[in-house]
């Protein structure tokens, strides 16, 4: 009991520090120049955060819709839809960058996304809650890639790339957190209007911390080939093994697979819920170091390999040591070490390994195309573990190790 207390104590403890950090900078980027990029991740922050409170609960929400589907499968549907919206999005999100404001197709995102949430909480149609969660992942993609793009426009060092990952990091931790907190004493309606009303917030703050020298897309003169890039050997190498590994082990094993199997193991909702918030928690630690480490020390190459040595050896670990609830966050604290360093990597090593790739085809159209495949990754990861794990349910590799 003593040791979960003070695991209790020690994640809201980093937790709010964490907060801290993200308001106190964030009013800071909003106000002064020099610190824009703060001001710019504190915008991004709020935008998510409008996205994830309601991650938590939104598969009971979407339950208690009366239609004659089985209810696993009327839990699931939306989360597979999302996932398809953002796939959708970020290609044409790319291509009408070349030719509007980036700083005003983030807006006009923001706004759609209130209105979105608005109806979201208002409709009691399960296929018309379907159609809004579409149009809302399609929003969602927009405003992930362009933050991208903008910050790509900078530089694609990783201390600059890092704003977007704390952004989206601080968002899911703080997510869950609201979430579940506040389904405590309001109805799911009414914080799904309190999530419009963070989407709308984003929308107003975002002009105050928003350099237009780089609100537009480079190489707009280079149209983007997706047959090219498709049939490019070294591009589909390095998403295979880099960006859509990732995506497959960040949605379908530490958001969906996790969860579940430590639920068929009895644990309680607390303990699954610290378990994730602990891979987040360590995520959002690690990114400052571990983007200073890459940007000073050129060893780019082997933080890679380390990566994946460390992501294999941790899903490894988790199968072998299964049933035991601290064995299970050791692994779950090194898969999120070893994911930290991935996540870190991914934007600054596309100049580096594909720089033929990016002079012939342009650097922007192929960070796009990469982050468009990656998406790949999100959206069949739910499908492929859960069929993997209904048909290994009952085989010993999942209760006793390999």
């Amino acid at each position: 009991m003593l040791t979960n207390n003070l695991f209790d104590y020690f994640t809201y403890g980093v937790m709010a520090l964490l907060f801290l950090y993200q308001f106190t900078f964030g009013i800071k980027g909003l106000t002064k120049q020099e610190f824009h990029l703060h001001g710019f991740q504190f915008f991004l922050f709020l935008y998510f955060l409008s996205s994830e409170v309601s991650r938590s609960f939104f598969p009971i929400f979407v339950s208690n819709f009366d239609v004659a589907i089985e209810n696993n499968l009327k839990m699931s549907i939306p989360q597979f839809a999302w996932a398809f919206g953002v796939f959708l999005a970020t290609p044409y999100a790319w291509k009408i960058s070349k030719k509007m404001d980036i700083c005003h197709i983030m807006q006009y995102s923001c706004l759609i996304t209130f209105f979105i949430l608005v109806c979201t909480g208002l409709t009691h149609d399960y296929f018309i809650m379907l159609l809004l969660r579409i149009a809302h992942s399609v929003c969602f993609g927009i405003i992930s890639l362009l933050a991208v793009v903008y910050l790509v426009n900078i530089n694609t060092k990783a201390s600059t790339i890092k704003y977007f990952l704390y952004s989206f990091t601080l968002s899911s931790i703080a997510g869950n957190f609201l979430g579940g907190y506040l389904s405590l004493y309001f109805s799911y309606e009414n914080i799904i209007f309190f999530s419009a009303f963070l989407s709308l917030f984003s929308f107003l703050i975002l002009p105050y911390c928003f350099q237009q020298e780089f609100a537009t897309a480079k190489e707009q003169s280079i149209s983007i080939d997706y047959k090219k890039l498709l049939t490019n050997f070294n591009i589909q190498s390095f998403s295979l093994l880099t960006t859509l590994p990732y995506r497959f082990i960040f949605s379908g094993f530490v958001l969906f697979f996790i969860p579940i199997y430590m639920h068929n193991l009895d644990y309680s909702m607390q303990k699954i819920g610290q378990t994730v918030m602990l891979f987040f928690i360590i995520n959002a630690i690690l990114l400052e170091p571990v983007s200073h480490i890459i940007d000073k020390y050129k060893i780019s190459h082997y933080l890679l390999l380390l990566s994946l040595f460390i992501i294999g050896t941790s899903i490894l670990g988790f199968f072998y040591f299964s049933d035991d609830y601290y064995h299970i966050l050791i692994c779950v604290g090194f898969l999120s070490v070893g994911m930290s360093i991935s996540s870190c990597l991914q934007i600054p090593l596309i100049p580096i390994i594909l720089a033929q790739e990016c002079e012939k085809f342009g650097k922007g159209n192929v960070i796009a195309y990469i982050r468009t495949t990656e998406r790949i990754g999100s959206t069949i990861s739910g499908l492929v573990i859960a069929f993997f794990y209904q048909l290994s349910r009952n085989a010993p590799f999942f209760r006793t190790g390999l």
